[in-house]
């Protein structure tokens, strides 16, 4: 018995650490680099006390949804990290100006849905129908979750005591009345 627990132990440890160096990791396996949640921490508290969401929670202060985030909920959130938003370049120091305050709360909230959706969940969605009052469109190709084709699911299932978040590596942009995006 020692030995087959050994032997399942080794295992699974090989595996995991194989994994660890593949690019194409599957969307459940959670990232080591977030911050385990705590009792009573909500999902904003979350992302506050942890540096790769520096960025998106500087966003989150400037428009006074991180007071939102606080609440109830329960909300999904698909939280950009820093590496995401300096994609957008200069236009992130723009955006956090006080005049595109408007700009940036849809934006956000494009980032936010209503409920707790889990990886699981989120895997078997075609659209998710976010706070901002357009959906985000879910593919699913083998166990990488894109979302409108532009932003990779690349952490999964931080639990808070509001809701839930999900590391995506791009900023997505809600489309406008036309159709174009932001």
């Amino acid at each position: 018995m020692k030995n087959l627990l050994f032997a399942l132990t080794l295992l699974l440890t090989l595996g995991l650490t194989a994994c660890q160096n593949n690019e194409d990791v599957a969307v459940d396996m959670p990232d080591t680099t977030a911050v385990a949640p705590m009792a009573g921490n909500t999902v904003a508290d979350l992302a506050m006390n942890d540096p790769q969401f520096s960025t998106l929670v500087q966003a989150l202060q400037a428009t006074g949804l991180d007071q939102s985030l606080q609440g109830a909920g329960p909300f999904t959130v698909f939280a950009p990290t820093n590496d995401a938003f300096a994609k957008l370049g200069a236009s992130v120091d723009s955006l956090m100006l006080p005049k595109n305050q408007n700009q940036l709360r849809e934006i956000l909230m494009y980032h936010v849905a209503d409920g707790q959706m889990m990886a699981a969940d989120v895997m078997g969605m075609t659209n998710v129908t976010t706070l901002q009052g357009n959906a985000l469109t879910v593919t699913n190709n083998n166990g990488t979750v894109m979302l409108d084709s532009k932003a990779t699911v690349t952490g999964t299932d931080f639990s808070g005591s509001n809701g839930v978040i999900h590391v995506i590596d791009t900023v997505l942009m809600p489309p406008t009345a036309d159709g174009t995006n932001m």
